[in-house]
Parts: structure tokens; C-alpha cells; sequence
């Protein structure tokens, strides 16, 4: 049986016809928020990789929004982060700056699907939510998105 490395059955649930209505629902202030916090690394490599979004500035927004808890750990961010770079690894990519080690735009919505349903998926099916794409929907509009705009003006408000 084929190993499934490069897209398991998550990878291929991204791209179903609901999935994406919610990330075109949400696309402006994903995108928002992505460009900012790929600007966030100083680290001297960092500066030359505007448009992807590394490790540690997928740390720094984690912790701003509260992502880490007692049903959440850095190893599900980081699992979840190899995961949907799996492909870099892989295979030689037609833009340089999408490597193993940096997130596009696409693998970061990806990466924060598979994150809410590591997190908060469990207790939201328990409660009632029948599908997935529904409550990412809902997990996107009242935790994710308020968060990361909060935390993006705290940010800009003490760089100041």
C-alpha cells in the first residue's frame, strides 16, 4: 500500500468543494495575517524570505493567539508543520522560497485546518458540529481570526 508522504487523506480533504468556500470566506484576512507574521522572523536568513513563513514565526503566532494548552503542545505545531511540508522535502519546487523549512500561503491554511482539528475538532464534533469544514469555519470566525487581529496590533503597537 502507497505510503501517502506527499498528500494523505487530509491534503486531499482541503480541496473539497466546502473546504474551500471556508478559505474563500476567510482569504482577505488569512492573507492578512500570513504576510504579516512571515515579516515577523529577524533572524539575518529570514530577512530575504518575505513570503513564506518559517518555524519560529509559526511559533510567535501560536503563542500570540493561545494556540498551546492542555489538548494542544509545539508538537502538534511542529507535526503539523512537517506535514504539510512533506512535498519540499520531496521534490524540487518551481518557486526557491517554498522549502522544508518555510510555509506558502497554501501549506499555512493547510497547517491551520490540521491544527484546529487536532485541538478543538474533538470537543466540537462531541458537541454537536457534524462536519469538520463547519466548525473551522466557526473555530476561524470566533477564536483564530479575533485573536490573530488582536495580536497583530498588539505587535504593531510595540514596535511604535
Amino acid at each position: 500500500e502507497d505510503l501517502k508522504l506527499v498528500n494523505d487523506a487530509f491534503s486531499e480533504f482541503m480541496s473539497e468543494r466546502r473546504m474551500v468556500a471556508v478559505l474563500h470566506k476567510h482569504c482577505k484576512v488569512l492573507t492578512g495575517i500570513f504576510d504579516f507574521y512571515a515579516d515577523t522572523d529577524t533572524d539575518w536568513d529570514a530577512r530575504f524570505t518575505k513570503s513564506t513563513m518559517n518555524i519560529s514565526e509559526l511559533t510567535g503566532l501560536c503563542e500570540d493567539v493561545e494556540m498551546f494548552n492542555q489538548r494542544f503542545a509545539i508538537r502538534n505545531m511542529v507535526s503539523a508543520f512537517v506535514r504539510v511540508n512533506i512535498d519540499d522535502e520531496l521534490y524540487e519546487q518551481e518557486d526557491e522560497e517554498n522549502s522544508f523549512s518555510e510555509l506558502i500561503y497554501d501549506e499555512f491554511v493547510e497547517l491551520l485546518a490540521r491544527l484546529y482539528e487536532m485541538r478543538d475538532w474533538p470537543q466540537d464534533r462531541e458537541a454537536g458540529t457534524d462536519f469538520l469544514e463547519d466548525g473551522f469555519d466557526m473555530w476561524l470566525t470566533e477564536f483564530f481570526l479575533p485573536a490573530a487581529g488582536r495580536a497583530i496590533k498588539k505587535r504593531r503597537k510595540l514596535k511604535a
